[in-house]
């Protein structure tokens, strides 16, 4: 979250929105296509444009954003203080850090 979606992609790094993606088998195919063939910047535009068309990176977002709700439920057991505060807002800004 928070860069451009092929940064990680020519890292070498598969991300969760690519993950949710790959659940298409074209998209599969493509993702294995541009790592065995070797990286081609046809094949990762075709990529990240698959990526955003079919919905990985909302689908993505929302998993995050559950997480985030979540793990404030959990600090809903500890007292009132700074750390708990610091803890509650790092929630949001993680979730918070989309392009």
């Amino acid at each position: 979250l928070g860069k451009p979606v092929s940064l990680d992609l020519v890292n070498g790094v598969i991300t969760l929105p690519t993950i949710f993606a790959m659940e298409n088998d074209s998209i599969r195919h493509l993702v294995q296509s541009y790592f065995d063939e070797g990286k081609h910047s046809g094949i990762l535009d075709e990529i990240i444009r698959s990526i955003k068309e079919c919905g990985a990176i909302n689908r993505a977002h929302n998993y995050a954003e559950n997480l985030s709700r979540e793990a404030r439920e959990s600090l809903i057991l500890l007292p009132s203080n700074p750390y708990k505060e610091s803890l509650e807002a790092l929630s949001y800004f993680v979730v918070g850090r989309v392009t």
